[in-house]
């Protein structure tokens, strides 16, 4: 299982995460949020044992696809815009 923090849009919370090949998956309603992001995710290494169960069950839901985009050359960003385009109808 591979821990991750993410944001799920530009500018937005960082939120503690599981990564699938489908993408991100958001954890943050099955754990304790801390002060930090960083602290959040120590709190839920040092839990896993308790966690696991959850953390399965999440692993399975829908999750967030994860999209590559160069900052330097731009390649993926037709990409990011044909995904927000999908997204916002």
């Amino acid at each position: 299982m591979k821990l991750v923090l993410f944001q799920a849009s530009s500018g937005g919370e960082v939120l503690p995460g599981l990564l699938t090949d489908r993408g991100a998956v958001d954890i943050s309603g099955a754990v304790k949020k801390e002060h930090t992001p960083q602290l959040t995710m120590q709190g839920i290494i040092d839990g896993y044992d308790g966690l696991k169960p959850a953390l399965e069950k999440l692993k399975r839901a829908l999750a967030l696809p994860t999209i590559a985009v160069s900052a330097t050359d731009g390649d993926g960003i037709d990409e990011l815009w044909r995904r927000i385009a999908n997204a916002i109808g």
